[in-house]
């Protein structure tokens, strides 16, 4: 900082000794000075206004450099430092264009003629679309594209036409869209497109290449809306559990604007499946909300992780967090088999598994604390041997067995060594041990303590005690 203040110093000195003017010829010479040394004092007046202006100014520019990026970890609120003031213009249309919600007739569509999409649109949505496979279902977000359609419009028809008839390689999830456009007068057309396999484009009866491309195009669009516009909210929904089935075939892709700026207003945490246990629901709190989102920040990566790396897989990868954001976008996130939470948006594909610190709040968020498929289990561990018996007698280790009586019943088996561990659910447990070489298996052992309590993730240590006379 002091290297930096002086050479700012320095050269403000130089740029006050350029601007000094030179003194007058010496005609009068004592009239001259005094004329000289009032436009000298002239001078440095200004040009120190000027310069503690300038000094003003680097202080409030710089800070506002440093804070308005997204790089180093940062996350800037939107396209600009600004918040947005003007108002999102809405098109002047009897019936705006929606997703088809499940089972009710879709909207009357047609394919764009000769397959150029018409400019002059008002409109533009993104729509999950059918498959013929048991494909990926998947959220994307509810908000129009109504600003900058025109560009939307080019990109569809930049796309570079492939061969109608084109094999492409089976894909077991697609992941499907359709792209529609609304024209003043009320009509739309649509193009479908897969963002895996051939990566294709349809538009009527041209088959173009680029649906992730198209995808990302249509996101960076609706970011830029979100920054330069504020939406006429409406009452939204509150989130709440579906009955969707979450497994290796049936997942939820969320398609979001930005991953690190979700802005959920409000989100429940849901479970089901589990043995004994019903659908289950457990809202978040805003900050657990916030808990949620900076983990997902912090840990997405673009490296999908190995379908059987860890295979049987843990028990958390059924959890599904569904939310709604500021601007009334539903979104849904599935914790799923192999991938975990896959997420879509305008810089491409992300995964992400929540840290355990932010899997265990979501487990106490759904009021199952003591569930064993939903709390890590804690470790126990110890020594079955004898105690007692004449002078001299040494401890001998026994095989046998260890019972946990508790919020579960336990049995851990015990060698020759008499030594055992094992992983059990979190709680307090009585204890008491049998071996076959002590009175036949029929007297039981005891530890010092007749209790052990066992705490997610931590061991525990228990030794049990076969009393010789």
């Amino acid at each position: 900082m002091t290297d930096d203040r002086d050479d700012f110093e320095q050269e403000l000195s130089e740029r006050l000794h350029q601007a000094t003017p030179d003194p007058p010829p010496a005609i009068s010479r004592a009239e001259g000075a005094r004329r000289y040394a009032r436009r000298s004092r002239r001078t440095k007046g200004l040009l120190a206004v000027g310069a503690a202006a300038a000094v003003v100014a680097a202080i409030v520019v710089v800070p506002t450099v440093l804070t308005s990026g997204s790089g180093n970890g940062q996350v800037a609120t939107g396209p600009t430092a600004t918040a947005p003031t003007a108002v999102l213009p809405s098109p002047k249309l009897a019936h705006p264009f929606t997703c088809p919600a499940p089972g009710q007739p879709a909207t009357p569509v047609s394919p764009p003629a000769n397959g150029v999409v018409p400019s002059g649109a008002v409109l533009a949505r993104i729509c999950p679309a059918a498959s013929q496979f048991a494909g990926r279902s998947w959220t994307a977000p509810q908000q129009a594209l109504v600003s900058n359609l025109g560009q939307l419009v080019k990109s569809v028809n930049a796309l570079p036409t492939r061969p109608t008839l084109l094999n492409c390689p089976l894909i077991v999830e697609p992941f499907n869209y359709t792209l529609t456009f609304q024209y003043a007068d009320g009509h739309a057309v649509s193009v479908r497109a897969m963002t895996q396999g051939c990566d294709l484009v349809t538009t009527g009866t041209v088959q173009r290449a680029g649906a992730s491309r198209l995808l990302r195009d249509y996101l960076n669009l609706l970011w830029k809306q979100r920054g330069q516009y504020v939406e006429r909210r409406t009452a939204s929904a509150a989130p709440s559990c579906t009955s969707q089935r979450v497994n290796g075939l049936n997942t939820t892709t969320a398609v979001v604007v930005d991953h690190r700026q979700l802005g959920l207003a409000g989100a429940v945490v849901c479970q089901s499946g589990l043995p004994g246990v019903g659908p289950t629901q457990g809202k978040l709190t805003q900050r657990e909300i916030g808990l949620v989102e900076r983990d997902l920040t912090l840990h997405a990566t673009r490296t999908q992780p190995g379908c059987w790396s860890s295979y049987p897989p843990p028990a958390r990868e059924t959890t599904l967090i569904v939310g709604v954001d500021r601007w009334g976008d539903r979104v849904t996130l599935a914790v799923g088999f192999c991938a975990g939470v896959q997420i879509e948006d305008r810089s491409g594909s992300w995964y992400w598994h929540p840290t355990p610190a932010t899997q265990r709040m979501l487990t106490y968020a759904l009021k199952l604390p003591g569930h064993p498929l939903l709390t890590p289990p804690g470790h126990v561990f110890g020594r079955l041997f004898t105690v007692g018996g004449p002078v001299g007698t040494p401890n001998r280790p026994l095989p046998g067995q260890i019972s946990l009586s508790g919020p579960h019943s336990v049995t851990i088996s015990v060698g020759k060594s008499g030594e055992f561990k094992a992983s059990v659910p979190p709680g307090r447990y009585q204890v008491i041990g049998h071996s076959p070489w002590y009175q036949s298996g029929k007297a039981s052992c005891q530890p010092a303590h007749p209790y052990v309590v066992v705490r997610a993730g931590q061991q525990a240590k228990v030794d049990v005690y076969c009393q010789e006379n």
